[in-house]
């Protein structure tokens, strides 16, 4: 199975959720397709019943942890690769250190689990 940047940047936003439950958040992500998924589509997807939706698990994983946080959460866009914003350039530093290590052998172009894994762990550390 190849993970695609959509499932990884998906999979971020569901830790980053998973690993802080009660504190107010602001989600920062370069990735418009997974905000607008999350944001803008998810009544559709819902009203489909989820039928095609690629990446439907992570989803309904985020959309869950949304509804039952007690605390405020909000997602921002920036523009990937952004050699101005800290936290932007820090994420793209450690995916490529995440693809260097290359723990999934199945991952087309790099290890999307060990970016995920790498990124999560800098990103509650950078914005906390």
């Amino acid at each position: 199975m190849t993970i695609s940047n959509s499932r990884a940047e998906l999979g971020a936003i569901l830790q980053a959720l998973r690993q802080n439950v009660d504190d107010e958040l602001e989600i920062v992500s370069d990735s418009l397709s997974s905000l607008r998924a999350i944001c803008t589509h998810s009544d559709k997807y819902e009203d489909i019943n989820w039928l095609g939706i690629r990446n439907a698990d992570l989803l309904k994983g985020i959309l869950i942890r949304l509804r039952t946080r007690p605390a405020r959460t909000s997602f921002t866009w920036i523009k990937g690769h952004n050699e101005n914003n800290y936290g932007n350039k820090r994420a793209d530093e450690l995916a490529n250190e995440g693809r260097e290590k290359n723990t999934t052998s199945n991952v087309k172009g790099g290890s999307v689990a060990a970016s995920v894994h790498v990124i999560t762990e800098a990103v509650m550390a950078i914005w906390s």
